[in-house]
């Protein structure tokens, strides 16, 4: 019996000693994984995949509308690029422009001008993103006037020649363009697609090598998350492709009879001889507006004659027949008389 006791410590001990080693050896092995796992999310710029700490507005915007509105020089490289992990400032015919502009024109031929622009945005390569026409011709009777709004989407480059064919096509009331510099979100963007795809081909390869399923759970749900800002990135990057390979410009059209002096007058007379143009077309103008309205409302106004002699007649009879009942009662009232004045002379 004494025996069996001396045994067992040496068991309790023999098995504390396998316990500690197995430990160690899991330990070993789970601290090897969390190290390589590390190392490799450092190597590929794991910072990739959390969301920037900044968002750089570069809106700079200028206008040139004597001659060529894209034409001017590009603003100065901003000192923030050297900055960049690039280590390079990219040069100024690689910045990264987005053109927009807008014009606000009238025509005396709304058709032609709708045609021209359809026409003139195939020849440049370009589409028309949106088009809304509203009212109806002034040349039809109507009272109102046709307006259209073009959103049109042409190659950078050619924008400046497209400005110019509607200019010499329409009267140009207003007109303003500005250019927006994205040169610092589209390398900073591209910069995160490329981390973004060095970690995620590092994923992969971990991927392979991964020994138990509790690492290929967090492997797959770390390559989930690289791949979704990967496809969000380059969807950025692809929209801003877009934008600067095509300039957008926005149209809006007006049909008129006569076209607006868009020359100040310099003069006093020139002002007068203005002020009195103006004054004729505008009363011409309002004097034919109310025929055409007169005669638009014509069969109404027939309609309502009618009523208005229905009326007239009713009241008319109404009153002839008041009138040849008063007269009767008044003749019956008389001969009543008529018949008692005798009675009494004889009683």
């Amino acid at each position: 019996m004494k025996k069996v006791f001396r045994i067992i410590p040496v068991i309790l001990a023999a098995a504390a000693v396998l316990i500690t080693a197995a430990g160690c050896s899991a330990r070993s092995r789970s601290d090897s994984y969390t190290a390589s796992y590390s190392a490799g999310m450092k190597e590929a710029g794991a910072y990739a995949v959390e969301e920037a700490a900044y968002e750089y507005e570069a809106d700079e915007s200028f206008e040139n509308y004597e001659s060529g509105m894209f034409n001017a020089p590009a603003p100065e490289t901003p000192a923030e690029m050297q900055e960049q992990d690039t280590g390079t400032v990219p040069a100024a015919q690689d910045r990264k422009l987005i053109k927009n502009a807008s014009m606000e024109v009238e025509t005396e031929n709304f058709d032609q001008l709708d045609a021209a622009i359809e026409n003139r945005t195939k020849a440049a390569g370009g589409y028309i993103e949106s088009r809304q026409v509203n009212g109806s011709s002034i040349y039809d009777g109507a009272a109102g006037r046709r307006y259209a709004s073009y959103t049109i989407r042409i190659p950078a480059e050619k924008i400046d020649g497209f400005i110019e064919d509607i200019t010499g096509r329409a009267n140009v009331l207003s007109q303003s363009s500005y250019v927006e510099d994205v040169t610092l979100q589209y390398v900073d963007t591209a910069s995160r697609i490329t981390s973004l795809e060095t970690q995620r081909d590092r994923l992969l390869e971990m991927l392979d090598s991964a020994e138990t399923v509790e690492d290929m759970i967090t492997i797959e749900s770390e390559l989930a998350n690289v791949r979704y800002e990967l496809e969000r990135y380059a969807s950025m990057l692809r929209m801003y492709d877009n934008r600067i390979t095509y300039a957008t410009l926005n149209i809006s059209v007006s049909e008129v009879k006569k076209l607006t002096d868009t020359a100040e007058p310099v003069t006093v007379g020139e002002r007068i001889r203005k002020g009195i143009s103006n004054s004729f077309v505008n009363v011409v103008e309002g004097v034919g507006n109310f025929f055409i309205g007169l005669i638009i409302c014509l069969p109404y106004l027939i309609l309502l004659l009618l009523v208005g002699v229905l009326v007239w007649l009713i009241v008319r009879a109404c009153r002839r027949a008041a009138g040849k009942r008063k007269i009767k009662k008044t003749v019956n009232k008389a001969e009543k008389k008529t018949k008692t004045d005798p009675e009494e002379k004889n009683t």
